[in-house]
Protein backbone atom coordinates (compact mmCIF):
# COMPACT_ATOMS: atom_id res chain seq x y z
CA UNK A 1 0.00 0.00 0.00
CA UNK A 2 3.13 2.06 0.54
CA UNK A 3 4.25 1.89 -2.80
CA UNK A 4 0.69 3.29 -4.25
CA UNK A 5 0.66 6.51 -3.79
CA UNK A 6 4.00 6.90 -5.61
CA UNK A 7 2.35 5.07 -8.66
CA UNK A 8 -0.76 6.85 -8.75
CA UNK A 9 1.13 10.47 -8.83
CA UNK A 10 3.17 9.63 -11.99
CA UNK A 11 0.28 7.77 -13.78
CA UNK A 12 -1.50 11.24 -12.99
CA UNK A 13 1.85 13.05 -13.77
CA UNK A 14 1.96 11.08 -17.78
CA UNK A 15 -1.30 9.78 -18.21
CA UNK A 16 -3.62 10.00 -20.07
CA UNK A 17 -1.82 11.45 -23.03
CA UNK A 18 -4.24 12.47 -24.57
CA UNK A 19 -8.02 14.38 -23.54
CA UNK A 20 -10.26 11.44 -22.58
CA UNK A 21 -13.73 12.34 -21.67
CA UNK A 22 -15.51 10.02 -18.46
CA UNK A 23 -18.78 11.52 -18.46
CA UNK A 24 -19.06 15.20 -17.75
CA UNK A 25 -15.00 15.26 -16.82
CA UNK A 26 -12.43 15.60 -18.95
CA UNK A 27 -8.97 13.76 -17.56
CA UNK A 28 -5.21 14.38 -19.19
CA UNK A 29 -1.72 13.86 -17.79
CA UNK A 30 -1.04 16.92 -15.78
CA UNK A 31 2.36 17.31 -18.02
CA UNK A 32 0.34 17.05 -21.41
CA UNK A 33 -1.94 19.50 -20.05
CA UNK A 34 0.22 22.00 -18.87
CA UNK A 35 2.78 21.90 -21.84
CA UNK A 36 2.69 25.97 -22.43
CA UNK A 37 4.28 26.23 -18.95
CA UNK A 38 6.90 23.19 -19.19
CA UNK A 39 7.77 24.13 -22.44
CA UNK A 40 8.80 27.37 -21.25
CA UNK A 41 10.70 26.33 -18.00
CA UNK A 42 12.16 23.36 -20.30
CA UNK A 43 13.33 25.67 -23.32
CA UNK A 44 14.75 28.20 -20.62
CA UNK A 45 16.67 25.97 -18.80
CA UNK A 46 18.46 24.30 -21.54
CA UNK A 47 19.17 27.62 -23.13
CA UNK A 48 20.44 28.59 -20.23
CA UNK A 49 22.32 25.74 -18.95
CA UNK A 50 23.12 23.34 -22.55
CA UNK A 51 22.56 25.23 -25.44
CA UNK A 52 24.76 28.29 -24.39
CA UNK A 53 26.65 30.38 -26.43
CA UNK A 54 30.24 29.21 -25.11
CA UNK A 55 29.22 25.51 -25.41
CA UNK A 56 28.31 25.95 -28.94
CA UNK A 57 31.15 27.71 -29.66
CA UNK A 58 33.45 24.64 -28.00
CA UNK A 59 31.81 22.18 -29.44
CA UNK A 60 32.89 23.93 -32.96
CA UNK A 61 35.71 24.73 -31.92
CA UNK A 62 37.19 21.59 -30.33
CA UNK A 63 34.39 18.93 -31.10
CA UNK A 64 34.79 15.76 -33.30
CA UNK A 65 33.66 18.51 -36.92
CA UNK A 66 35.96 20.84 -35.88
CA UNK A 67 38.28 19.88 -39.54
CA UNK A 68 35.13 20.61 -41.12
CA UNK A 69 35.09 23.87 -39.71
CA UNK A 70 38.55 24.65 -40.32
CA UNK A 71 38.36 23.75 -43.83
CA UNK A 72 35.56 25.92 -44.30
CA UNK A 73 37.10 28.74 -42.85
CA UNK A 74 39.39 28.00 -45.23
CA UNK A 75 37.32 28.19 -47.87
CA UNK A 76 36.10 31.19 -46.78
CA UNK A 77 39.14 33.48 -46.95
CA UNK A 78 40.64 34.32 -49.89
CA UNK A 79 43.72 32.02 -51.17
CA UNK A 80 45.94 35.20 -50.14
CA UNK A 81 45.75 34.58 -46.75
CA UNK A 82 48.53 31.58 -45.31
CA UNK A 83 47.63 28.76 -44.08
CA UNK A 84 49.02 29.59 -40.80
CA UNK A 85 46.84 32.96 -39.94
CA UNK A 86 43.73 31.42 -40.64
CA UNK A 87 44.57 28.19 -38.44
CA UNK A 88 45.41 30.73 -35.39
CA UNK A 89 41.92 32.93 -36.39
CA UNK A 90 40.34 29.52 -36.05
CA UNK A 91 41.99 28.76 -33.13
CA UNK A 92 40.92 31.77 -31.40
CA UNK A 93 37.65 30.21 -30.93
CA UNK A 94 39.12 28.53 -27.97
CA UNK A 95 39.95 31.93 -26.14
CA UNK A 96 36.53 32.89 -26.82
CA UNK A 97 34.89 29.84 -25.55
CA UNK A 98 36.45 30.72 -21.84
CA UNK A 99 34.89 33.85 -21.78
CA UNK A 100 32.24 34.56 -19.79
CA UNK A 101 28.79 34.72 -20.88
CA UNK A 102 28.78 38.74 -20.75
CA UNK A 103 31.61 38.86 -23.44
CA UNK A 104 30.19 40.20 -26.59
CA UNK A 105 30.78 37.17 -28.43
CA UNK A 106 28.39 35.18 -26.41
CA UNK A 107 26.16 38.09 -25.84
CA UNK A 108 26.07 38.49 -29.79
CA UNK A 109 25.39 34.64 -30.30
CA UNK A 110 22.60 34.61 -27.83
CA UNK A 111 20.64 37.67 -29.33
CA UNK A 112 20.99 36.47 -32.99
CA UNK A 113 19.80 32.78 -32.56
CA UNK A 114 17.37 32.96 -29.95
CA UNK A 115 17.34 30.03 -29.04
CA UNK A 116 15.15 29.82 -25.77
CA UNK A 117 12.05 31.84 -28.37
CA UNK A 118 12.92 28.93 -31.08
CA UNK A 119 12.57 26.11 -28.34
CA UNK A 120 9.29 27.09 -26.60
CA UNK A 121 7.93 27.64 -30.17
CA UNK A 122 8.47 24.21 -31.16
CA UNK A 123 7.87 22.59 -28.11
CA UNK A 124 4.40 24.22 -27.96
CA UNK A 125 3.74 22.79 -31.74
CA UNK A 126 4.45 19.36 -30.69
CA UNK A 127 1.36 17.18 -30.52
CA UNK A 128 0.46 15.54 -27.08
CA UNK A 129 2.50 12.16 -27.75
CA UNK A 130 5.51 13.71 -29.19
CA UNK A 131 5.82 15.90 -26.43
CA UNK A 132 5.22 13.13 -23.89
CA UNK A 133 7.80 11.00 -25.95
CA UNK A 134 10.73 14.20 -26.04
CA UNK A 135 10.72 14.81 -22.41
CA UNK A 136 9.10 11.44 -20.10
CA UNK A 137 11.93 9.34 -20.67
CA UNK A 138 14.13 12.05 -18.69
CA UNK A 139 12.22 11.15 -15.49
CA UNK A 140 11.37 7.07 -16.34
CA UNK A 141 14.76 5.72 -14.91
CA UNK A 142 13.57 7.38 -11.83
CA UNK A 143 10.08 6.42 -12.01
CA UNK A 144 11.31 3.07 -10.05
CA UNK A 145 13.38 4.69 -7.49
CA UNK A 146 10.48 7.15 -6.61
CA UNK A 147 7.91 4.09 -6.09
CA UNK A 148 10.67 1.87 -4.16
CA UNK A 149 11.41 4.94 -1.82
CA UNK A 150 8.19 5.43 -0.93
CA UNK A 151 7.61 1.40 0.00
CA UNK A 152 10.32 2.11 2.18
CA UNK A 153 9.38 5.11 3.88
CA UNK A 154 5.59 3.65 4.01
CA UNK A 155 7.24 0.72 5.85
CA UNK A 156 9.33 2.78 8.19
CA UNK A 157 6.54 4.70 9.11
CA UNK A 158 4.68 1.66 9.79
CA UNK A 159 7.02 0.49 12.17
CA UNK A 160 7.06 3.72 14.24
CA UNK A 161 3.83 3.79 14.51
CA UNK A 162 3.97 -0.01 16.01
CA UNK A 163 7.14 0.64 18.08
CA UNK A 164 6.12 4.53 19.42
CA UNK A 165 2.52 4.26 20.01
CA UNK A 166 -0.24 6.50 18.11
CA UNK A 167 -2.77 7.75 20.82
CA UNK A 168 -2.28 8.03 24.53
CA UNK A 169 0.34 9.95 26.75
CA UNK A 170 3.08 9.03 24.10
CA UNK A 171 1.27 10.29 20.75
CA UNK A 172 2.55 14.05 21.09
CA UNK A 173 6.09 12.56 20.77
CA UNK A 174 5.48 9.74 18.21
CA UNK A 175 4.33 12.81 16.17
CA UNK A 176 7.33 14.97 16.86
CA UNK A 177 9.80 12.19 16.22
CA UNK A 178 7.91 11.65 12.84
CA UNK A 179 8.10 15.33 11.87
CA UNK A 180 11.41 14.85 12.66
CA UNK A 181 12.27 12.28 10.54
CA UNK A 182 9.65 13.17 7.40
CA UNK A 183 11.83 16.66 8.04
CA UNK A 184 15.22 15.67 7.58
CA UNK A 185 14.27 12.90 4.52
CA UNK A 186 12.59 15.56 2.61
CA UNK A 187 15.71 18.11 3.39
CA UNK A 188 17.98 15.81 2.08
CA UNK A 189 15.82 15.06 -1.16
CA UNK A 190 15.35 18.43 -1.60
CA UNK A 191 19.51 19.70 -0.72
CA UNK A 192 20.63 16.91 -3.51
CA UNK A 193 18.34 17.86 -6.01
CA UNK A 194 19.72 21.44 -5.65
CA UNK A 195 22.79 20.69 -5.95
CA UNK A 196 21.98 18.90 -9.11
CA UNK A 197 19.57 22.08 -10.62
CA UNK A 198 20.58 25.23 -8.77
CA UNK A 199 23.22 28.02 -9.80
CA UNK A 200 25.65 28.35 -6.81
CA UNK A 201 24.45 31.19 -6.11
CA UNK A 202 20.66 30.48 -5.53
CA UNK A 203 21.54 26.89 -3.75
CA UNK A 204 23.72 29.36 -0.99
CA UNK A 205 20.96 31.55 -0.84
CA UNK A 206 18.38 28.26 -0.69
CA UNK A 207 20.87 25.88 1.78
CA UNK A 208 20.29 29.38 4.37
CA UNK A 209 16.94 29.43 3.71
CA UNK A 210 16.17 25.82 4.87
CA UNK A 211 18.97 25.46 7.45
CA UNK A 212 17.11 28.35 9.21
CA UNK A 213 13.74 26.85 8.61
CA UNK A 214 15.04 23.30 10.01
CA UNK A 215 16.58 25.18 12.94
CA UNK A 216 12.80 26.59 14.28
CA UNK A 217 11.15 24.00 13.36
CA UNK A 218 13.37 21.69 15.54
CA UNK A 219 13.72 24.24 18.18
CA UNK A 220 9.84 24.24 18.38
CA UNK A 221 9.34 20.75 18.21
CA UNK A 222 11.83 20.23 20.81
CA UNK A 223 10.37 22.59 23.18
CA UNK A 224 6.84 21.09 22.45
CA UNK A 225 8.42 17.46 23.85
CA UNK A 226 10.24 18.43 26.45
CA UNK A 227 6.89 20.36 28.15
CA UNK A 228 4.87 17.66 28.09
CA UNK A 229 7.50 15.19 29.02
CA UNK A 230 5.64 12.33 27.96
CA UNK A 231 7.59 10.95 25.38
CA UNK A 232 10.81 10.40 27.05
CA UNK A 233 9.88 10.29 30.83
CA UNK A 234 13.67 9.43 31.74
CA UNK A 235 15.16 12.38 30.27
CA UNK A 236 12.87 14.23 32.11
CA UNK A 237 13.82 13.47 35.50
Amino acid sequence: MARLPNWVAIKLIFDPVEPTKVGPFVFQGLFEKRQVEVSEEFSEFLAARVLTSQRLIDEIANGRNKEKYQALVRKSVPAIVPDHVVAAAAGALNKVALEPATHPVHTYVDSTLQLQDTLFKRLCMLSAPEFENLLHPVFQEDELTLIVAGGVLGAAAGFLQMTLGWGGPSAEGAVAVALRLTAGAGAGAAATKAALLLPPALLRHSARSLQNAVRRTASALSGWRWRRRRFWPAASG
